[in-house]
């Protein structure tokens, strides 16, 4: 049976290159890391036995991947940055340490920026708690911690 893993510890970075080091973003409250999905291309043609339809395996999708974070005004202004300028950026998502594991595990993708959303200003901890979504572009990898 897996551990079970505490949200907290959860971080979110950011590089231009994808080259380490990368930027701290912020420490995540919810995400979900990509799921990929593989299209089906269809290979039907009329010699198809029992006249039926034949696919293989297509382009692997990365998705929409949503996030929650609380963010100082300097992350929130980078995160909008990071929208409206409309590039491409290299994202890590490190998880949670188990207790075995020195190295945490790691999800790493590119994408954009998708959308932001004010969600909650919480003047307490001058924080700007917000809902975003990255689209994935290309392949996602992960790495196990150790």
């Amino acid at each position: 049976m897996a551990a079970k893993l505490h949200p907290y510890t959860t971080k979110l970075y950011y590089d231009a290159d994808g080259a380490d080091p990368y930027t701290e973003l912020t420490d995540l409250i919810e995400c979900t890391p990509p799921n990929t999905t593989s299209g089906d291309c269809e290979t039907t043609h009329l010699s198809s036995a029992g006249a039926a339809r034949e696919y293989i395996a297509g382009w692997i999708e990365g998705g929409v991947v949503p996030f929650a974070g609380y963010f100082a005004k300097t992350q929130f202004t980078q995160l909008r940055t990071m929208l409206t300028g409309r590039l491409t950026w290299y994202f890590r998502i490190t998880l949670p340490l188990l207790s075995t594991e020195t190295t945490p595990s790691k999800v790493e993708c590119q994408g954009h920026v998708h959308s932001i959303a004010f969600d909650q200003v919480t003047i307490d901890d001058n924080a700007i708690r917000c809902p975003f979504e990255m689209k994935v572009t290309g392949l996602p990898t992960f790495t196990a911690g150790s």
